[in-house]
């Protein structure tokens, strides 16, 4: 990928944003005529995209204050579906955290790297036949329910609402509150730069 200015980068987050509650809106459609299989996976599509938008917010925050920006992994998070959906189970941890336990428990949940390969498993099996266990063909319809598909179509919408506004998504937020997770994409993204250091 070739460099790109604050501009491109700012204006990509935003497509990605746009398309993200386009994708949940079609998957609020899709799991309210019970066609629950495309529905989860149109969710998590969408959970992918806002995933961008937090990579995206970190990277222009990058080129703002000079810092250095490796576009080669850029290009290569963009198109990686764990990395994207990292962003959606760091945001579920954090929401969900317990008031007791430690620091550490909470950071395990949050990179938990299994769990974004589970969801992107989910969403292939949303789209694609496969076989079962006994060797017997399984449609998606066979292996998503409606209660699967609703939890992912509700909890992705809950995200999009967070990154779009978080005041009204998040009641009660006092004005520091409600700055600091306006800047929730931004931090989210550098969380995930940070990971990916620290794992290499």
């Amino acid at each position: 990928m070739k460099p790109l200015t604050v501009t491109q980068v700012t204006t990509l987050s935003e497509a990605a944003l746009k398309n993200s509650r386009e994708l949940v809106e079609d998957a609020t459609l899709l799991l309210q005529n019970r066609r629950f299989p495309r529905a989860l996976s149109l969710a998590i599509l969408a959970s992918e995209e806002c995933g961008k938008v937090a990579y995206l917010a970190y990277v222009a925050d990058c080129l703002r204050t000079n810092q250095k920006v490796d576009w080669k992994d850029l290009e290569t998070t963009l198109r990686t579906h764990p990395e994207k959906l990292l962003v959606a189970s760091v945001l579920d941890a954090y929401l969900s955290q317990p008031r007791e336990g430690s620091i550490e428990d909470l950071h395990a949940r949050m990179f938990d790297k299994s769990v974004p390969k589970l969801t992107n498993l989910g969403k292939l099996m949303g789209f694609y036949t496969d076989l079962d266990s006994a060797g017997s063909p399984r449609l998606p319809s066979h292996a998503i329910s409606e209660e699967m598909a609703d939890m992912v179509v509700r909890g992705v919408t809950y995200h999009l609402e967070i990154f779009e506004d978080p005041g009204k998504a998040l009641p009660g937020l006092t004005p520091e509150q409600a700055v600091m997770w306006k800047d929730l994409p931004r931090g989210l993204g550098e969380l995930i730069a940070v990971n990916k250091r620290a794992s290499t």
